[in-house]
């Protein structure tokens, strides 16, 4: 029952975030101050006043709706305003501390709320107010524009035919059994070379998680762009069973490669030891939800901060290490991926709790066929997790499942099948 009920919690919350996300761009009511709307829209209150037809010295702490503006003049101006690109604003060699928040955000062609988020400021903070009364050095600074600067571009975009591929030729060996270790292996190591080490940190699974928060919280102005990500990712855990987390990811990948370098027999023994799925469950759980919790501000005192920041083992890939948090947990995963199986992904990563909920409506899944199955536990065994336990025992929230193929292969009556959800279950 009180799975059921977490279950639920957590999907009303992503639907509720994904509708206030889809619900567009209106953002701005007349019953908000003209100082307030001015802020967020990168112009001074006069700036805003005269645009509006209103008097230059009008009161801006006053409701628009209480100086004679409607809703449809305000969206008219709003709509009027140029926002700014990457790559046109002026040269970010002109920003100091002297600037207002709003104003170094233009010239780096980001919005005040992803800045006032890069500098590790409350995103609701005056965006008017100059950089060095924030407590903004000159040093931070830097680091913002260099981060401006840097963003996704590049290649990046290959990731995604890149795991559209990978997955597609997952599904296929599974469906067929001739998902052998070797070709596992083969396609982890592949997926962690290129959509890890070459190709570098974003995006990722985890990442379209954390950014769709953040545009919900108004971090992000491209709002379509990151539901559009994040629903990718989930539309291949739908079609194979978790495979994104199984196959393409590349933290996944080199945790499960690290899992499978041969050891003594003490980390042998060890390793046959699964970690308690209610536990590593609840633990993924909590934090996701005090996750939330402090991005919205309802936990602590500065809306926008992100949790996963501090403990996101991605930044392997770009070898950004300089944060104390990252330089403890980083080494701390990939040490534990010698003993435990995918730990990160059990008991940390975001999108591996909403892919867990997901495998319910996985359109391919591991199948037990009752009449050939003897109860011989040979598939409970062999797999790293409780995944089969579950299953065998017919439970409603089994453990995730990675679809990596060691029950299938460790059966040895043709009891297991990996099916499609058309075809009988023999």
């Amino acid at each position: 029952m009180k799975c059921h009920v977490s279950i639920a919690f957590l999907l009303t919350l992503i639907l509720l975030v994904v509708s206030s996300v889809l619900a567009g761009p209106v953002q701005y009511g007349v019953d908000m101050s003209l100082r307030q709307i001015a802020h967020d829209a990168g112009l001074t209150g006069r700036e805003l006043a005269e645009l509006l037809g209103l008097e230059g010295s009008v009161d801006k702490d006053a409701a628009l709706a209480e100086l004679g503006i409607t809703q449809q003049q305000l969206e008219t101006v709003l709509d009027g305003i140029p926002r700014p690109e990457p790559g046109i604003e002026e040269e970010s060699t002109g920003i100091d501390t002297g600037m207002t928040l709003q104003e170094a955000a233009h010239t780096m062609g980001m919005t005040g709320k992803e800045l006032a988020h890069v500098l590790g400021l409350p995103v609701d903070v005056d965006k008017q107010s100059p950089l060095k009364e924030l407590g903004v050095t000159e040093e931070k600074l830097q680091e913002a524009t260099k981060h401006a600067e840097e963003g996704e571009g590049g290649l990046s975009w290959l990731k995604y035919p890149f795991w559209i591929l990978v997955c597609t030729l997952a599904v296929f060996l599974l469906l067929k059994g001739r998902a052998s270790k070797a070709l596992y292996l083969s396609t982890l190591s592949l997926s962690l070379a290129l959509t890890g080490f070459l190709l570098g940190k974003p995006p990722n699974p985890m990442e379209s998680v954390v950014k769709l928060f953040k545009a919900a919280v108004g971090i992000y102005p491209d709002i379509g762009v990151k539901v559009m990500g994040f629903a990718f990712f989930c539309l291949l855990a739908v079609v194979g069973n978790k495979i994104i987390c199984g196959w393409g990811c590349p933290f996944g990948a080199l945790q499960e490669l690290l899992f499978e370098t041969p050891m003594g027999s003490a980390v042998k023994r060890l390793r046959k030891k699964k970690l308690p799925f209610k536990w590593t469950n609840m633990i993924r759980t909590v934090t996701f939800a005090v996750f939330v919790l402090l991005i919205f501000g309802l936990l602590g005192s500065q809306k926008g901060f992100v949790l996963y920041h501090y403990i996101n083992p991605f930044n392997l890939f770009d070898f950004d290490l300089a944060m104390v948090s990252i330089m403890i947990s980083v080494p701390v995963f990939v040490l534990a991926s010698f003993l435990f199986y995918r730990g990160f992904c059990q008991c940390i990563c975001p999108f591996g709790i909403i892919s867990w909920l997901l495998e319910k409506i996985s359109l391919t899944r591991v199948t037990i066929n009752r009449i050939k199955c003897t109860g011989c536990m040979a598939c409970v065994q062999a797999c790293p997790l409780e995944a089969m336990k579950g299953r065998m025992g017919d439970r409603s929230w089994p453990a995730d499942c990675f679809s990596c193929a060691r029950c299938l292969r460790a059966c040895s009556y043709d009891a297991l099948d990996y099916k499609t959800i058309w075809q009988a279950d023999g």
